[in-house]
């Protein structure tokens, strides 16, 4: 009689054993925080890749620095709370979020920097939700497509600068409704219509951003290199409107050339333009030219009275 309760109390402890273990497997175990002698930023600065990852525990957070790709300890699901992120000297010359972020769903910053990577590889995945501060900057990438921040509902700042882009189309950032800085410079913009969204910030209501750099950004490309583009995307919206391109003259307005004027001001550009208005059948010329128009064409015409 006797023999089943002990047995009942020999199930019971084994029962609460396991119980015990597998509450205390549930439990993240604190991340080994290696000592470092220098900062994150110092060390992603190093001119050569370092095969290794460092990491310091702050008061706002883990973060870890990886340099030459990740290591082995630091894949470890002890670090599914990291928050600050920071890769340099990346290996491949492309980078997939999906596949190399997804032990780290609780970023909330992440610097990929000092690297040759070219492409994004898909898109940055819903997992990554709480990301506030993207870093792209300093890397080879030659386009962004449209939809590779269209999970990023939280970036609050994006940096993209000091790449090869040229152009950077309007929905690639109306994924991003929380977006308070843009950072773009050190690149070589191909400064036409394309880029008219950048003068309309931040006046238009669908871009509540400020991109922080827009008087460091230089024009491109087979034209206007080297002129700033902001005073230049001003000066092709002002012809765009001025030029006398609807019936009945049917004109087309370029801006050929673009030199620094004589006022005084370094800023100062003046414009040289052509406008073309051959073979139209006109028999009277435009009432109205773009402000410094310096070549009007109008051979082919009828035009009897030229004043």
């Amino acid at each position: 009689v006797r023999a089943y309760p002990e047995k009942m109390t020999w199930k019971m402890d084994v029962s609460g054993y396991v119980a015990l273990l597998i509450l205390l497997a549930t439990i993240p175990t604190p991340p080994i925080v290696v000592a470092v002698t220098v900062k994150l930023s110092e060390f992603c600065a190093l001119p050569t890749p370092q095969n290794k990852c460092i990491s310091v525990n702050k008061t706002d957070g883990y973060r870890v620095a990886c340099s030459n790709g990740f290591h082995e300890e630091y894949l470890a699901e002890d670090y599914f709370l990291l928050q600050t992120l920071m890769l340099c000297h990346w290996p491949l010359d492309y980078f997939d979020p999906d596949v190399s972020l997804r032990p780290y769903p609780k970023l909330t910053k992440l610097m990929i920097t000092k690297s040759n990577i070219k492409e994004i590889i898909g898109e940055f995945p819903p997992f990554l939700r709480n990301l506030k501060t993207l870093n792209l900057s300093h890397l080879n990438l030659e386009r962004v497509k449209p939809s590779v921040f269209r999970y990023m509902s939280s970036l609050e700042v994006l940096d993209l600068s000091y790449n090869k882009l040229n152009y950077l189309y309007p929905p690639t950032i109306e994924y991003l409704p929380k977006l308070k800085q843009l950072w773009l410079a050190g690149q070589s913009w191909f400064c036409k219509n394309d880029l008219f969204w950048l003068l309309h910030l931040p006046k238009d209501p669908l871009f509540n951003f400020k991109v922080m750099d827009s008087n460091r950004m230089i024009c491109g490309g087979y034209k206007y290199p080297g002129k700033p583009v902001i005073p230049v995307l001003r000066l092709l919206s002002d012809l765009e409107k001025e030029c006398p391109s609807s019936p009945p003259d049917n004109c087309v307005c370029t801006l050929d050339h673009i030199v620094h004027g004589n006022k005084g001001a370094s800023h100062y550009l003046h414009p040289m333009i052509t406008v073309d208005c051959s073979y139209r059948g006109l028999k009277m010329l435009p009432k109205k030219l773009p402000y410094n128009t310096t070549t009007l064409l109008v051979q082919g015409n009828q035009v009897r009275i030229l004043f």
